[in-house]
């Protein structure tokens, strides 16, 4: 946008709006030509940035497409285990989650749970940070997990945080078998989990710092060497979701010698 110096001493005012899109749009400078803007939402809009030096005025239009970003990293997966209810969802970044997860429960038979899972083969660490969880059941239940399979009686092994019942070490050893429990240290969130994985044999550890752990105790469950890995939550009841907020997970695959 240029002044063509008519009339004498004007100045040229520019301003940026929003014409159509979804969500509202947030101008750095809506007077200046050169500026930046942040969109709420995803989808199409149509942007107008109008002249004036009060003897002729302009504008024109851009149209700018705002994608969604990736609610999760490329190699990751999230989805409901089992008829879980209410439905849940998962944002993170490979390290950093916040998962809401419905219910009724990991337990029993079948599982009712969110899990945000990625592919790992061989034995592995599996090591987070539970920042905090809602207090949906005290056995509302949040942390680590190897599944056989995402179907809901698959075997499994997960290492729990509770907000009441404590750290638990929890598995079930036969595909659409009963579920067995080890109770470990009475903490709640904030605490650390950590879950290792030697051939068949699964072991638990909970810490207060990340850095000294305390032995849950083992267990072996005949997982194949290809497993879904990752994290879970579940409220322990069908009315309600329970948030839970991790940090810091890893996945530290171990060379076998």
């Amino acid at each position: 946008m240029t002044n063509d110096g008519l009339p004498g001493g004007a100045a040229v005012t520019s301003t940026w709006s929003k014409i159509s899109g979804p969500g509202t749009v947030t101008f750095g400078n809506t007077a200046a030509v050169d500026t930046t803007a942040a969109f709420s939402v995803s989808g199409t809009y149509v942007l107008r940035l109008s002249g004036s030096d009060t003897l002729l005025s302009a504008s024109d239009e851009v149209l700018v497409v705002v994608n969604a970003a990736p609610a999760i990293p490329a190699g990751w997966s999230s989805q409901d285990l089992g008829t879980a209810t209410p439905a849940g969802s998962a944002l993170g970044d490979g390290a950093d989650w916040t998962i809401r997860g419905g219910g009724p429960d990991i337990w029993n038979t079948a599982d009712g749970a969110r899990f945000a899972w990625q592919s790992l083969t061989g034995d592995c660490d599996l090591v987070v940070g539970v920042v905090s969880q809602t207090n949906t059941n005290p056995w509302a239940k949040d942390g680590l997990m190897m599944r056989q399979s995402r179907a809901a009686g698959s075997r499994h092994i997960s290492l729990f945080a509770t907000p009441v019942n404590g750290v638990s070490l929890q598995h079930r050893a036969k595909t659409n078998g009963s579920s067995s429990s080890l109770a470990g240290p009475k903490v709640a969130a904030p605490t650390w989990l950590k879950l290792t994985r030697r051939g068949s044999v699964f072991t638990g550890w909970q810490s207060a710092n990340g850095t000294t752990w305390t032995l849950v105790g083992s267990r072996t469950v005949a997982i194949p060497a290809s497993a879904q890995i990752g994290l879970v939550v579940s409220s322990h009841t069908t009315t309600s979701l329970s948030t839970a907020v991790f940090a810091n997970f890893a996945a530290l695959p171990i060379a076998n010698n």
